[in-house]
């Protein structure tokens, strides 16, 4: 039987993720981008914590915030 992803707590984490990717999509060298960045990364696994999704919420948080460093990187290179 497939499942609706809407009706999972996929749905949500995902658009957690989505938002995050999208609120550091181009990141700048400044302090306080950084530290913003790591504090929602924080809050969103904290709100996963005692869920059977934070294994799974903590890796695509942590992939989110490489995938935005090498976007940085990139973009100092040019």
């Amino acid at each position: 039987m497939i499942t609706n992803i809407k009706d999972t707590p996929y749905f949500a984490l995902y658009g957690e993720i989505y938002r995050l990717h999208g609120k550091y999509l181009e990141p700048v060298a400044d302090d306080s981008f950084w530290s913003a960045l790591m504090q929602d990364v924080d809050t969103l696994c904290k709100k996963y914590k005692d869920t059977p999704l934070k294994a799974f919420a903590e890796h695509l948080a942590l992939e989110v915030c490489r995938e935005i460093e090498v976007s940085y990187k990139r973009r100092i290179d040019i």
